[in-house]
């Protein structure tokens, strides 16, 4: 009844690309190359790869990502990501309901980023987490199609309290009537392969950077966090940060 769904408590679920890309750089890299033995991983992973610059760059870049549509890469993501909510689906909390899984960050990427070390997928110690259910930062590199295909891979019905991801537009890519249609195909694509919730931020790096420096001229510019809007200029200098460092990836 309603009063037993009131009950219920979300549990929320951080970080899948980056458990997933580090789950099959270690696969990769100590167990089927045989590149590095684990314990010369934790020694690059304790050093927060300082002297290590040549394997972090390997690890970031020669490993597949979560978010290209590339089998291997996303065999792991759904492996953790049915992990995760096999373990926390329907556990009893203390408000006499269950645990429901649920895969979005809202703003804990970064807080959560800084307490977490190095890790295998070349992310530095205290540099923020993935946001949401997609790639991280950088790694989507086969386009917002891939990335799609890739997240609508996993059963939402196994997150039953919400999933979000994010995609990154450059103004260029939804200008005019065409424009317009491509973002309805893109909304209509992720759907229609079983996807729960998708939001997108459309911007340049350049109007960021001068919002950045000149904030009383850009006070009204907006940018899209997990389901609510906030003023750009509002945020710290480590999220205005990573909103370019996005932006910049878009085409």
């Amino acid at each position: 009844d309603n009063g037993a769904a009131y009950n219920n408590t979300g549990s929320m679920g951080g970080g899948l690309a980056n458990a997933a890309d580090s789950l099959l750089a270690v696969k990769k890299t100590v167990f089927e190359e045989r590149r590095y033995t684990m314990a010369k991983l934790r020694e690059m992973l304790r050093a927060d790869f300082r002297g290590y610059e040549r394997e972090r760059l390997y690890l970031a870049g020669r490993i597949p990502k979560w978010g290209n549509n590339e089998e291997e890469a996303d065999r792991m993501a759904i492996r953790v990501a049915e992990a995760y909510t096999g373990r926390v689906n329907g556990i009893p909390n203390g408000r006499g309901g269950r645990y429901n899984a649920s895969m979005f960050t809202l703003d804990y990427c970064f807080s959560l980023g800084h307490r977490t070390g190095a890790l295998p997928d070349g992310r530095t110690e205290g540099h923020y987490i993935a946001k949401g259910i997609g790639a991280m930062t950088g790694m989507d590199r086969a386009g917002v199609t891939a990335q799609i295909e890739s997240v609508s891979k996993l059963d939402f019905s196994d997150i039953p309290n919400g999933s979000v991801l994010d995609i990154y537009l450059h103004p260029s890519a939804v200008d005019g009537e065409k424009g317009v249609d491509t973002l309805v195909h893109l909304i209509d694509t992720y759907f229609g392969r079983g996807g729960f919730g998708i939001q997108f931020n459309i911007m340049n790096a350049d109007d960021l950077r001068r919002a950045q420096q000149n904030p009383e001229e850009y006070a009204t510019l907006q940018v899209r966090v997990c389901g609510w809007n906030v003023y750009f200029v509002t945020l710290n200098t480590e999220q205005q940060n990573h909103f370019i460092e996005t932006t910049m990836q878009t085409v």
